[in-house]
Protein backbone atom coordinates (compact mmCIF):
# COMPACT_ATOMS: atom_id res chain seq x y z
CA UNK A 1 0.00 0.00 0.00
CA UNK A 2 1.80 3.09 -0.84
CA UNK A 3 0.21 6.81 0.44
CA UNK A 4 1.96 10.15 -0.64
CA UNK A 5 5.58 8.80 -0.27
CA UNK A 6 5.04 6.39 2.05
CA UNK A 7 4.75 2.47 1.36
CA UNK A 8 3.83 -0.06 4.05
CA UNK A 9 4.48 -3.48 4.90
CA UNK A 10 0.79 -4.61 5.02
CA UNK A 11 -2.75 -3.37 3.65
CA UNK A 12 -3.72 -0.56 6.52
CA UNK A 13 -6.86 -1.16 8.30
CA UNK A 14 -9.91 0.90 7.65
CA UNK A 15 -12.29 1.39 10.04
CA UNK A 16 -15.66 3.44 8.90
CA UNK A 17 -17.06 5.01 12.15
CA UNK A 18 -21.03 5.41 12.30
CA UNK A 19 -20.67 9.23 12.23
CA UNK A 20 -22.58 9.47 9.42
CA UNK A 21 -23.63 13.02 8.44
CA UNK A 22 -26.69 14.27 6.61
CA UNK A 23 -24.43 14.42 3.17
CA UNK A 24 -23.22 10.83 3.37
CA UNK A 25 -20.07 12.15 4.35
CA UNK A 26 -17.40 9.87 7.11
CA UNK A 27 -14.99 9.78 9.11
CA UNK A 28 -12.44 7.18 7.77
CA UNK A 29 -9.43 5.87 10.11
CA UNK A 30 -6.64 4.25 8.06
CA UNK A 31 -4.04 2.63 10.29
CA UNK A 32 -0.78 1.12 9.21
CA UNK A 33 2.93 0.46 10.03
CA UNK A 34 5.91 1.37 7.82
CA UNK A 35 8.71 -0.37 6.86
CA UNK A 36 10.75 0.95 10.21
CA UNK A 37 8.26 -0.71 11.93
CA UNK A 38 6.66 3.22 13.17
CA UNK A 39 2.35 3.14 13.59
CA UNK A 40 0.53 5.67 12.72
CA UNK A 41 -3.27 6.16 12.36
CA UNK A 42 -4.88 9.32 10.61
CA UNK A 43 -8.67 10.33 10.40
CA UNK A 44 -9.87 11.65 6.92
CA UNK A 45 -12.89 12.65 5.42
CA UNK A 46 -14.67 11.07 2.82
CA UNK A 47 -17.55 11.39 0.90
CA UNK A 48 -19.94 8.38 -0.58
CA UNK A 49 -21.19 9.08 -3.55
CA UNK A 50 -21.52 5.51 -5.22
CA UNK A 51 -22.20 1.99 -3.90
CA UNK A 52 -20.77 -0.94 -6.14
CA UNK A 53 -19.99 -4.76 -5.96
CA UNK A 54 -16.66 -5.25 -6.38
CA UNK A 55 -15.70 -8.86 -7.89
CA UNK A 56 -13.32 -10.55 -5.82
CA UNK A 57 -12.98 -13.54 -7.89
CA UNK A 58 -9.34 -14.16 -9.21
CA UNK A 59 -9.14 -13.29 -12.85
CA UNK A 60 -9.91 -15.91 -15.20
CA UNK A 61 -6.64 -18.58 -16.70
CA UNK A 62 -8.22 -18.54 -20.28
CA UNK A 63 -10.46 -16.72 -22.95
CA UNK A 64 -13.91 -17.37 -22.52
CA UNK A 65 -17.17 -16.47 -24.20
CA UNK A 66 -19.94 -18.03 -21.93
CA UNK A 67 -23.13 -18.36 -23.26
CA UNK A 68 -25.59 -15.03 -22.72
CA UNK A 69 -28.61 -15.02 -21.12
CA UNK A 70 -31.21 -15.16 -20.95
CA UNK A 71 -31.16 -17.65 -24.34
CA UNK A 72 -33.56 -18.12 -26.11
CA UNK A 73 -34.30 -13.83 -25.70
CA UNK A 74 -36.63 -11.23 -26.76
CA UNK A 75 -35.41 -7.75 -26.81
CA UNK A 76 -32.13 -7.76 -24.97
CA UNK A 77 -29.70 -10.54 -23.59
CA UNK A 78 -26.11 -10.21 -21.87
CA UNK A 79 -22.96 -11.80 -22.73
CA UNK A 80 -20.14 -12.89 -19.86
CA UNK A 81 -16.76 -12.91 -21.56
CA UNK A 82 -13.71 -13.80 -19.67
CA UNK A 83 -10.19 -12.45 -20.14
CA UNK A 84 -6.98 -13.32 -18.78
CA UNK A 85 -4.77 -10.78 -20.03
CA UNK A 86 -5.37 -7.29 -20.98
CA UNK A 87 -6.29 -7.42 -24.57
CA UNK A 88 -7.86 -6.09 -27.89
CA UNK A 89 -11.59 -7.14 -28.59
CA UNK A 90 -13.90 -7.24 -31.06
CA UNK A 91 -17.51 -8.90 -30.47
CA UNK A 92 -19.80 -9.47 -33.72
CA UNK A 93 -23.31 -11.05 -33.90
CA UNK A 94 -24.09 -12.63 -37.02
CA UNK A 95 -27.12 -14.03 -39.24
CA UNK A 96 -26.85 -17.83 -40.41
CA UNK A 97 -25.63 -16.97 -43.65
CA UNK A 98 -22.52 -15.16 -41.76
CA UNK A 99 -23.39 -11.27 -42.68
CA UNK A 100 -22.46 -8.98 -39.65
CA UNK A 101 -25.95 -7.50 -38.39
CA UNK A 102 -24.27 -5.66 -35.31
CA UNK A 103 -20.75 -4.55 -33.85
CA UNK A 104 -20.89 -4.87 -30.04
CA UNK A 105 -17.06 -4.43 -29.30
CA UNK A 106 -15.52 -2.60 -31.66
CA UNK A 107 -11.07 -3.46 -30.94
CA UNK A 108 -11.61 -2.41 -27.62
CA UNK A 109 -8.86 -2.72 -25.07
CA UNK A 110 -10.09 -4.17 -22.30
CA UNK A 111 -8.66 -5.76 -18.90
CA UNK A 112 -7.97 -8.62 -17.15
CA UNK A 113 -10.83 -9.94 -15.78
CA UNK A 114 -14.75 -10.58 -16.17
CA UNK A 115 -16.85 -8.36 -18.62
CA UNK A 116 -20.44 -8.25 -19.24
CA UNK A 117 -21.29 -7.21 -23.13
CA UNK A 118 -25.37 -6.38 -23.47
CA UNK A 119 -26.99 -7.00 -27.09
CA UNK A 120 -30.06 -4.98 -27.67
CA UNK A 121 -31.56 -6.92 -30.28
CA UNK A 122 -35.07 -5.17 -30.35
CA UNK A 123 -34.47 -4.55 -34.03
CA UNK A 124 -33.81 -7.99 -35.12
CA UNK A 125 -36.08 -10.75 -36.72
CA UNK A 126 -36.48 -13.65 -35.11
CA UNK A 127 -33.81 -16.56 -35.97
CA UNK A 128 -30.73 -17.91 -35.21
CA UNK A 129 -27.74 -15.65 -34.76
CA UNK A 130 -24.02 -16.46 -34.16
CA UNK A 131 -21.76 -14.23 -31.42
CA UNK A 132 -17.89 -14.07 -32.16
CA UNK A 133 -15.15 -12.82 -29.98
CA UNK A 134 -12.09 -11.91 -31.56
CA UNK A 135 -8.81 -11.27 -28.96
CA UNK A 136 -5.65 -9.55 -30.16
CA UNK A 137 -3.12 -10.08 -27.40
CA UNK A 138 -0.08 -8.16 -27.06
CA UNK A 139 2.37 -10.43 -29.04
CA UNK A 140 0.37 -10.35 -31.93
CA UNK A 141 -2.07 -14.01 -31.31
CA UNK A 142 -5.71 -14.05 -32.35
CA UNK A 143 -8.27 -15.80 -30.90
CA UNK A 144 -11.70 -16.26 -31.83
CA UNK A 145 -14.56 -17.82 -29.89
CA UNK A 146 -18.38 -18.02 -31.47
CA UNK A 147 -21.42 -19.33 -29.73
CA UNK A 148 -25.17 -19.42 -31.44
CA UNK A 149 -28.11 -17.65 -29.44
CA UNK A 150 -31.62 -17.64 -30.39
CA UNK A 151 -33.71 -14.00 -30.71
CA UNK A 152 -37.95 -14.40 -30.19
CA UNK A 153 -38.69 -10.92 -31.46
CA UNK A 154 -42.19 -9.71 -32.43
Amino acid sequence: FAADSLVFRSPPDFELPSDQDKNNRYSLIIRATDPAGNFSEQKVGVTITDVFEVDTRPIPENFVLEGNYPNPFRGQTTIPIQIPVASMVTIELFDFTGKQVKLLVNNKNMSAGRHLVSLDARDLASDLYIIRMTVRMENGEVLRRSMSTTVFNH
